[in-house]
């Protein structure tokens, strides 16, 4: 029997959604920069009615703000980026916990293969590519907890992040990346130990984000 993939079809709307979101994760669009829908529109090459409901969305993603009848780019200081990434370390722990119940063996290897292509990266010296794995690798272990507005709420947490990376220019590293700690988190995810995972989990997200905050702090931010 032929294996048929199902084509993703995307609509004019979301792909102005998509576009707009890109645009305001990468930090092209600025905090607090006002947005005028017909300029969008006219840039976009679309009407202004995909225009709208992508700001819509993007409005209850908390990434655009209404003031009276105008609009911004969502404001983002030092300090609310680091209370942000708290509380997307609070629902990584409960992602990852879950994971640790309900994963399976075909999951484990997935996520064995994830991390030999991180190694392969960081052999390589390809370090964009390590940093697409290394999310990758993020995005499976929550998706693997089969909770599916959890995981939504971590993708938008996680876009957030990047948001907060790109506005305020940190590295993501203190140095060269390695692979130890997502082994740790593999491990204990292969004997089911939700406690376990969630440890090593904690161990790595504070190491990451510790770093952060050193770098606002160095930069006058915090």
């Amino acid at each position: 029997m032929k294996q048929i993939h199902k084509l993703k079809f995307r609509t004019k709307n979301e792909l102005v959604y998509e576009e707009l979101r890109r645009l305001i994760v990468s930090g092209s669009f600025e905090p607090e920069e006002r947005l005028f829908i017909k300029y969008l529109a006219r840039d976009l090459d679309v009407s202004e009615s995909p225009i709208r409901e992508a700001i819509k969305r993007l409005i209850s993603e908390n990434f655009v703000v209404e003031k009276g009848i105008n609009l911004f780019v969502a404001p983002l200081s030092a300090g609310q980026f680091i209370d942000m990434l708290d509380i997307r370390l609070q629902l990584e722990l409960i992602a990852i916990r879950q994971t640790a119940r309900c994963v399976s063996e075909s999951d484990i290897e997935l996520l064995k293969c994830e991390i030999d292509a991180m190694k392969e990266a960081i052999a390589e010296e390809d370090l964009a590519r390590y940093r697409t794995l290394h999310s990758d690798f993020h995005k499976s272990c929550f998706e693997l907890c089969n909770i599916p507005y959890l995981t939504s709420a971590l993708k938008e947490a996680s876009d957030h992040h990047e948001r907060g990376i790109n506005i305020f220019k940190l590295k993501p590293w203190r140095k060269s990346p390695d692979v130890e700690q997502h082994e740790k988190i593999l491990n204990m995810l292969i004997v089911h130990d939700e406690n376990g995972a969630a440890r090593e989990w904690e161990k790595n997200r504070k190491k990451a984000f510790d770093f952060y905050s050193e770098q606002l702090k160095n930069k006058g931010r915090l």
